[in-house]
């Protein structure tokens, strides 16, 4: 996070770059048992879902804001870009030999990627009363692929986000 003030007049300037990543993996083992009404043992299913989830996330923005007698102009760009990868193996336990089930098993990823191009003007009025109108436009690509289903989606779209407010403090 940098933040600067550019002049007397109480422009600023500043800039944000954000990563993270979370890694797990997992092993959740379980036991159901269906029973008639005389709790004679109808279905039984033991199980074993190992999960392996990796996910990266970065961004970077920034923003600048100049303030006027009249109000408050701010104006930025932000991106962003996620990467997901999740592998799921599930093991039917019921006849004591693990045996995979390919149906509820996957190996899938998905990658999104935004950039965003946003301005507003804020006014107060008479210190109780605060409007604020802003436009954004937001460009986004994704892409998700599930190896089980053998399917890639891809999507590709902008779209424009209005924001208009009255408030009062």
């Amino acid at each position: 996070n940098y933040k600067r003030l550019l002049d007397a007049k109480g422009r600023k300037f500043s800039f944000d770059a954000d990563y993270f990543t979370n890694k797990e993996n997992k092993s959740n083992a379980f036991d159901t048992r269906q029973t008639d009404l005389s709790d004679v043992l109808v279905h039984r299913l033991a199980a074993n879902n190992f999960g392996n989830l990796n996910v990266e996330n970065s961004s970077l923005r920034i923003d600048f804001e100049h303030p006027t007698t009249w109000a408050k102009i701010s104006y930025g760009a932000k991106a962003s870009l996620t990467k997901t990868s999740s592998d799921v193996a599930f093991y039917n336990l019921t006849s004591g030999t693990p045996v995979l089930d390919d149906g509820q098993t996957d190996y899938f990823t998905y990658k999104e990627s935004t950039q965003a191009f946003y301005a507003d003007i804020a006014r107060d009025f008479g210190g109780k009363w605060q409007t604020k109108f802003g436009l954004r436009y937001e460009m986004t690509q994704t892409e998700g692929l599930s190896e089980s289903v053998g399917k890639k989606n891809k999507t590709n779209y902008g779209k424009l986000f209005p924001t208009v407010y009255l408030g009062y403090v």
